[in-house]
């Protein structure tokens, strides 16, 4: 990537603060926040604020995992009760589409594209179908997992 030139309008520094801060609230990676903050010194005053790390707490934690997490904790900021939270709990993790695997033909595939399944044309596997619960035939499989069935 080039740096623009700075003569080139508008410039990241000319947009409000508001609008600045909207940007780091988008992020749902705390990473993603503490790297913004070593991009410019704009976004290292931001990335301080607490509200950027109440709202991320409050994306990836549940009123009472939070509770739990200030409980002990009653004088922290937003950024050590974060902290605190994501060790206890982990990160909730969220994405647009997951790929599936399906328990009766082990096939994977992605929902949105349809299940290829070699057992739906059988009748005889059809008629064991019929006591089952179909929501439950097809498991989410997280991209962590995933990527742990190609691991040695």
């Amino acid at each position: 990537m080039l740096q623009p030139d700075e003569e080139q309008q508008p410039q990241w520094s000319d947009l409000p603060a508001e609008c600045r801060r909207e940007v780091l609230l988008r992020l749902s990676d705390p990473r993603d926040i503490e790297a913004s903050s070593e991009a410019c010194e704009h976004l290292a005053v931001l990335a301080q604020e607490q509200r950027i790390w109440r709202e991320l707490a409050q994306y990836h934690f549940t009123p009472q995992q939070i509770a739990t997490a200030r409980q002990n904790n009653p004088e922290k900021d937003w950024k050590t009760i974060f902290t605190i939270a994501r060790r206890s709990f982990g990160l909730r993790e969220e994405y647009a589409e997951m790929i599936q695997l399906c328990r009766n033909c082990r096939c994977l595939f992605w929902r949105s594209l349809g299940h290829p399944c070699i057992a739906d044309q059988d009748p005889a596997f059809q008629e064991k179908l019929a006591d089952v619960d179909r929501a439950s035939l097809h498991v989410p499989i997280p991209p962590q997992t995933f990527l742990k069935f190609f691991s040695l």
